[in-house]
């Protein structure tokens, strides 16, 4: 699923192709509805797909993906260094519980 939150970073036209999807919710569950959060990109069957990704052959840009990536992602900087210094938290109350 994060497959779609990673690829917004490029702006990139994207669809959510899901041919069986009322299958896969009935056995599987999500945790989040795919056809509310992608919308008119949410497709079922290879023919929608292939006409949509026809129309959007020659879109180097995507609104859909620029607004997406708006909305569900959160920039914060320096991540790299905020996980390492909460495993250190984490390994220090690890050790004082010792």
């Amino acid at each position: 699923m994060t497959v779609f939150f990673d690829f917004s970073f490029y702006h990139r036209p994207m669809f959510c192709f899901a041919h069986d999807y009322e299958d896969y919710v009935a056995r599987r569950g999500l945790y989040c509805d795919l056809s509310k959060l992608f919308e008119e990109r949410f497709i079922e069957d290879s023919n929608t797909l292939l006409g949509a990704v026809k129309r959007d052959a020659e879109n180097s840009i995507c609104d859909f993906s620029i607004n997406f990536n708006k909305k569900y992602m959160y920039p914060s900087g320096n991540a790299g260094n905020k996980i390492v210094e909460r495993l250190r938290q984490q390994l220090v109350t690890l050790e004082n519980a010792s």
